[in-house]
């Protein structure tokens, strides 16, 4: 797949950059983040999903890993999620769009505009 600089690209372009600035702007995730990931250049959210106690987080870390945590709304705490390499995300991946999410990220992440 390709990216061709649809519309629908473009929409997803402009989430994956503001969902970026949104966690580089959050304190606490951040803070969450930077005790696995020293440095953190990219933290693209390709998920947020509610949940009954929290919402549930899937973020690409600087085009490398995957990590998903939930923050609870009772307090704001975080809890421990899972880590897993793109590769191995990409494998379960089912879908246009979510593919397509990750093409836009990696270009982002590698300088794209």
């Amino acid at each position: 797949m390709k990216l061709r600089g649809t519309r629908t690209e473009s929409a997803i372009r402009d989430r994956l950059i503001a969902s970026n600035l949104s966690i580089k702007n959050d304190v606490k995730i951040m803070e969450f983040l930077q005790k696995k990931y020293e440095s953190i250049e990219f933290a693209h959210v390709f998920t947020c999903t509610p949940d009954e106690d929290g919402d549930i987080y899937e973020i690409l870390i600087n085009g490398r890993v995957v990590v998903s945590f939930e923050i609870s709304r009772e307090g704001g705490s975080i809890s421990e999620g899972e880590e897993i390499l793109l590769a191995d995300y990409l494998k379960g991946l089912r879908g246009k769009e979510y593919n397509l999410k990750v093409l836009i990220a990696l270009d982002l992440v590698n300088g794209g505009v």
